[in-house]
């Protein structure tokens, strides 16, 4: 079911009393996701805009993972967000959101790369290209984490 504009202003409160957007992708809420993801940023007046940016990078958990960290996560596509989550999340993110880390010391490109999600790769890269660079806490850069996964995708295969 869609979702309504109370139901807008209830995780708008949720945002000002800190909740990150991140448990949303946890708990898997795509509807809701949807909802506010298509029609971000929420107006000045519900929602500061310091407040807003803070909802779309804020950690979630012992692991460290931003919303765009936890739509990779499980590395298999059952558990990942749906394309179309990814997407909008993208739409709104920043080069500082791609260059977070989370307890792993991954960036959200190391996640995407595991996953083997090649459609999204190339979009979280385009966020912050340095990223492919980077190593993670293991020393692993994204394409070392793609040809990981691909080996584990060949072998389970």
């Amino acid at each position: 079911p869609p979702v309504t504009s109370p139901a807008l202003k209830k995780i708008y409160r949720r945002i000002l009393r800190g909740a990150p957007l991140a448990s949303l992708v946890a708990r898997r809420k795509w509807t809701i996701l949807r909802a506010i993801l298509s029609q971000w940023p929420p107006p000045p007046h519900e929602v500061p805009p310091a407040d807003a940016s803070r909802f779309l990078c804020t950690r979630e958990g012992d692991g460290g993972d931003t919303a765009l960290h936890l739509c990779f996560r499980g590395h298999e596509r059952a558990l990942m967000a749906p394309p179309d989550i990814v997407r909008l999340l993208l739409a709104n993110c920043g080069p500082s959101d791609a260059s977070v880390r989370n307890g792993s010391g991954r960036l959200p490109l190391h996640c995407a790369c595991l996953a083997a999600d090649r459609g999204h790769v190339c979009d979280v890269l385009a966020l912050n290209p340095l990223a492919a660079m980077v190593q993670d806490g293991e020393g692993r850069t994204p394409f070392l984490c793609t040809m990981l996964a691909r080996g584990e995708h060949e072998m389970a295969g």
